[in-house]
């Protein structure tokens, strides 16, 4: 796999973790609240696998950073059980989990 593969990949993973990261802190209280939490674990032991494949420049970065971005207001749009407010926190918690995952320049 190439690195531009790789981005892909790791923006996938990326996005659902941040998917069910937001709708669990949206409807904290929901009976998914649990299950989000673990797939947001599960994704994120994903993602740091493939982020283990490669060295990242800033370049890569910034690409990976829009991907996600992309990615996650497509997936959230799809996602309309969850309130609206997901897209007000959708650029922070990208940043969270960019800077978790030390993805961030």
């Amino acid at each position: 796999m190439g690195k531009r593969d790789n981005i892909k990949e790791l923006a996938v993973f990326i996005t659902q973790a941040l998917a069910h990261r937001i709708g669990r802190i949206i409807d904290e209280n929901a009976l998914h609240a649990e299950k989000y939490r673990k797939e947001t674990l599960n994704f994120m032991k994903l993602a740091e696998q493939v982020k283990m494949k490669e060295n990242w420049n800033s370049s890569d970065l910034i690409l990976l950073r829009e991907t996600v971005k992309n990615n996650l207001e497509r997936e959230l749009a799809r996602r309309t059980y969850i309130d609206n407010r997901k897209f007000d926190i959708m650029g922070e918690e990208i940043e969270k989990v960019l800077r978790e995952l030390e993805l961030s320049d």
